[in-house]
């Protein structure tokens, strides 16, 4: 399963259920559902997956909110 790492400012927003948007993320695989590891640095955010419908990486699941 891919991983990415978000911003801190990003981390907050995935751990209060945002959505990302494409165009401030870089994903290596877009295919429509794809799951990806979310990381903050070192911390282990959740899971998201590609919604290519809108454009944005969703909130799959939330294993641990970004405190920074």
């Amino acid at each position: 399963m891919p991983s990415i790492c978000v911003t801190e400012n990003q981390a907050v927003r995935f751990t209060i259920g945002g959505q990302l948007s494409f165009d401030r993320i870089k994903l290596v695989d877009l295919n429509d559902g794809t799951l990806y590891r979310v990381y903050c640095k070192d911390v282990f955010l959740g899971l998201g997956f590609v919604d290519c419908e809108n454009r944005q990486l969703g909130v799959k699941c939330v294993i641990q909110k970004y405190e920074g």
